[in-house]
């Protein structure tokens, strides 16, 4: 059984569009009025999934020097990975020369730089503290949170949280207006709904060690739109 005191609802607001729309005789009972809201629901999630990216870059006075001192920086870090049982693929790798600028005169190159981007994904919070306190270790140029996911599972359970949070919210002013315009007998003729979820990457200096680790799990958020056109007659 999921545990919902990890569902924190963080936000929730609506607005409301009142279309009215008269067909047949103005008087008559069996007029029918449309109403359409528009309501908004929030809700924060736990994050179950965590990847980073991260870049490492080796210098030398040749290509094939440089391409060398970058495969001896990584040998440490992709045996420790491997030793961990952590997700890891290449991405991107690039060799460029280093040049140096001086005012009024030609560039000169100094030397080369090779570079290779990885992604440790499929982490959990446990794994990605680790990661974050011992990567630094490995001298990388950069690392980067790409990304947070919470568990399918959870985002189940949360969709159906958003919709019933955000029609209730609906029916209500919906019920309101139907009121204040003499209205009875109020049903849903249409429903339609939008739901975004986001995190928050954030770069990470090398300067982290043990004791500034990430100790708070990050959050997904996720956002739904519920629009809904009702009928309604006037009352007796």
């Amino acid at each position: 059984m999921l545990n919902m005191n990890r569902l924190q609802i963080v936000k929730m607001s609506a607005g409301l569009l009142i279309l009215l729309v008269m067909v047949g005789c103005q008087n008559s009972t069996d007029t029918l009025t449309t109403i359409k809201t528009q309501s908004k629901s929030s809700i924060e999630l736990v994050a179950s999934e965590y990847s980073v990216n991260m870049q490492f870059k080796g210098e030398g006075a040749t290509q094939t020097k440089a391409t060398e001192n970058l495969a001896l920086l990584l040998l440490d870090f992709e045996a420790w990975i491997k030793s961990q049982s952590l997700n890891m693929t290449a991405g991107m790798a690039n060799v460029s020369g280093v040049y140096l600028y001086r005012q009024n005169e030609t560039r000169k190159l100094t030397g080369y730089e090779s570079s290779q981007e990885f992604i440790v994904s499929q982490m959990n919070f446990t794994e990605y503290q680790l990661l974050m306190s011992q990567g630094p270790l490995f001298k990388p140029d950069s690392m980067q949170l790409a990304g947070v996911v919470a568990s399918q599972a959870d985002k189940a359970l949360a969709r159906s949280t958003l919709i019933e949070d955000a029609f209730k919210l609906a029916k209500q002013k919906a019920e309101a207006m139907a009121k204040v315009a003499g209205l009875c007998e109020l049903s849903v003729l249409d429903m339609s709904e939008n739901v975004q979820d986001h995190a928050r990457p954030r770069m990470m200096q090398m300067a982290m060690s043990a004791e500034s680790v990430h100790q708070t799990e990050s959050k997904q958020i996720m956002d739904l739109e519920l629009n809904v056109t009702w009928g309604a007659y006037a009352c007796d």
